[in-house]
């Protein structure tokens, strides 16, 4: 179903999740709608692919010249911009930050050492991840919107 026209009646859902599809979507559009359908003791969590990282964002323009990404995936990575709009639609915003550094290892986990890498990498990104200004680098995170607000 169309996430920016669902046709489920008002408070439906106690629990919405997103797998990633809010790269996909008009949030504007979308953050009202799921607003409407979830209880008003609901929660929506997502994981997304955060979009700052220089490193993958390096990896998504190449990946558009190959046509690999389109342009509408490649300028709609979840970014702070998409928290600070959930904010309009959601009293409460809860977000956990992952991969700064370890998604570099991915490749490399079937690969003799790869899983060794994996593990300094993760040490590594705790260690980054205490730094809060840091944090918007990450690969992947996931966030907790509970609170709806009912009346915008």
């Amino acid at each position: 179903m169309d996430c920016e026209d669902l046709k489920f009646p008002e408070n439906s859902f106690d629990i919405i999740f997103d797998g990633g599809t809010f790269s996909s979507l008009d949030l504007k559009k979308a953050y009202p709608e799921l607003v409407r359908v979830l209880k008003s003791d609901g929660f929506l969590i997502g994981i997304e692919t955060f979009g700052h990282n220089p490193i993958a964002n390096l990896k998504r323009k190449i990946n558009k010249i190959f046509k690999k990404r389109t342009d509408w995936a490649e300028s709609h990575i979840f970014q702070l911009r998409d928290l600070e709009e959930a904010k309009k639609y959601f009293n409460k915003i809860e977000v956990h930050f992952f991969h700064i550094l370890s998604f570099l290892s991915f490749p490399f986990l079937d690969l003799p050492g790869g899983k060794i890498l994996l593990k300094l990498l993760e040490t590594l990104d705790k260690l980054l991840l205490n730094l809060s200004f840091l944090r918007k680098y990450s690969f992947k995170i996931v966030f907790i919107l509970t609170g709806p607000k009912k009346e915008i």
